[in-house]
């Protein structure tokens, strides 16, 4: 079950959380390489600089290394929610024994040269060459390979977009464990629903949180649009992802307030 990825370690590790000053990576998703050892050296395309916070594990028994056995968690904001927004989701998974990483995307490319896959590829090349960040391996000094997607509202979708993505290319040494969809919105085409159904057996275990907020619109104004529209809210992902990987993998939580 995707909950059983990120349990607990044993209740005898205390961990105490850093967090690193925010640093930079440069991503270039003009082609996403398949083979590791060229994976900082594709050819050049679209740029993208991406800003980003890494909460790191820190065991209080310096002898204790069974975390780096963990996955590393990359958190996925919302839509024009920025990825401070999300620190106490960092400190809680550090505190269990979770790097968990949060950035945003700067990019040059005018509206609406950016779209979902470019967002998407653009998690494939940060799983790509975090391992190489020196602001890491003092951490992680084996590098990490094993991720959990977690995503938030729109960055759900880029989560199921990212590990689709990622089977598709069949990227070596990167391999998504599980899938943690916040109130996911599978708004605008081309829709993640579909994109999971392409992958079937290699869909990850997942876990989907639904809120039961944002259903309808607040707004009386013409362009305001309901948050989660239950067109394209976490219900029709459950739904869909019952069907790709089978009701045993999928879990879904409820929060209704």
């Amino acid at each position: 079950m995707a909950a059983a990825i990120i349990a607990a370690p044993p209740a005898a590790i205390d961990f105490n959380v850093l967090d690193l000053e925010e640093f930079q990576l440069q991503l270039d998703i003009g082609q996403i390489s398949t083979d590791p050892r060229n994976a900082s050296q594709p050819q050049r395309g679209k740029q993208f600089t991406a800003h980003v916070s890494a909460t790191i594990p820190i065991p209080s028994d310096p002898t204790v290394r069974t975390h780096l056995s963990n996955p590393i968690v990359i958190f996925n904001n919302g839509f024009q929610i920025d990825s401070s927004q999300y620190t106490t989701y960092s400190h809680h998974l550090a505190s269990q024994g979770y790097l968990t990483l949060r950035y945003y995307i700067d990019w040059d490319y005018p509206w609406p040269a950016i779209d979902h896959q470019d967002l998407a590829d653009c998690i494939l090349r940060l799983m790509q060459v975090v391992g190489e960040s020196a602001q890491l391996k003092p951490y992680w000094p084996s590098g990490p390979g094993r991720f959990v997607l977690m995503g938030h509202s729109r960055g759900g979708k880029l989560a199921i977009f990212a590990t689709c993505r990622l089977a598709e290319l069949r990227i070596q040494g990167i391999c998504v464990e599980a899938l943690i969809l916040l109130d996911p919105v599978d708004a605008k085409d081309p829709k993640a629903a579909d994109r999971m159904q392409q992958l079937r057996e290699e869909f990850p275990p997942t876990l989907i949180l639904g809120s039961e907020l944002g259903k309808r619109k607040r707004s009386f104004m013409f362009f305001a649009s309901a948050c989660a529209p239950e067109d394209c809210n976490y219900e029709v992902l459950y739904r869909r992802a019952q069907d790709v990987v089978g009701v045993d993998a999928v879990q879904r939580v409820v929060q209704c307030m």
